[in-house]
């Protein structure tokens, strides 16, 4: 992310003689969303635009762009709060569990005790007298940054066993264990997938925004923008589609 930041501030810096400048503002707050840059660079290139960007927490974005220092901002759709707006992207935390855990579904509520718990365990939940071997992707993956969005960054318990990769993670998974992961359309056939306050973590789910442990980003702007319409066309291609669904993404963009 640090040279996603300096990249910008070098591109910024060879294109601030252009006639025409796009003035962004990333509050996703850390979200994998390189692409748009990319996107942006292929744009001021071809059309010679000064595209500036920037880094704020989500209330400082959005009065930037109320007071008309920004043209758009790139932003968790909760917090669009009646602006206009595009869907870009969302990402989904799903757990996974193996399949001769009786466990089917969960509320939200009870993921939320089992994160913060030091010592969870399954007994109320499907009779198993174990504790819950709770693993996550470590902080620095996409989906370790995505679990702290989804709950608020509250510090979660430091027994949680964090692993670099999913497939890493799938390895640890026992009839004890839940763990915390991006989507996986197609995951090992001793795994299963358990649903959020009985919604499954499907695609349909989460383009609809009706799984609960799924975070939609959305451009928000203050008025219909030229450029920003002719960065859109850009991001819709499907060489930024590709690069979007790889990083765990799913794309929104018409």
């Amino acid at each position: 992310m640090k040279l996603f930041f300096a990249g910008i501030a070098l591109f910024f810096a060879l294109n601030c003689f252009a006639d025409r400048e796009l003035r962004l503002i990333d509050a996703t707050g850390g979200a994998p969303l390189k692409v748009f840059m990319q996107a942006a660079v292929e744009l001021a290139v071809a059309d010679e635009i000064s595209i500036v960007m920037h880094k704020e927490l989500p209330s400082a974005a959005l009065k930037a762009l109320d007071n008309g220092d920004a043209d758009a901002v790139i932003i968790d759709r909760r917090f669009a709060e009646g602006r206009p707006h595009l869907l870009l992207a969302a990402e989904a935390l799903v757990l996974y569990t193996h399949v001769a855990n009786p466990v089917n579904k969960l509320s939200k509520a009870q993921v939320q005790e089992m994160l913060y718990a030091p010592h969870p365990t399954w007994k109320k939940i499907n009779g198993l007298n174990l504790d819950i071997q709770r693993i996550a992707l470590k902080n620095s993956t996409p989906s370790g940054t995505l679990m702290r969005r989804v709950f608020g960054n509250k510090v979660m318990d430091d027994n949680i066993f964090k692993v670099d990769s999913m497939s890493a993670g799938f390895t640890f998974v026992n009839p004890a264990a839940l763990f915390f992961a991006g989507f996986e359309p197609m995951p090992p056939r001793a795994m299963k997938v358990v649903y959020i306050d009985g919604i499954p973590p499907g695609s349909a789910g989460i383009i609809k925004g009706e799984y609960p442990l799924s975070l939609h980003y959305a451009i928000v702007y203050r008025q219909k923008n030229e450029l920003l319409d002719e960065l859109v066309k850009v991001l819709s291609k499907n060489k930024y589609r590709t690069v979007m669904k790889n990083s765990g993404l799913t794309v929104l963009l018409p």
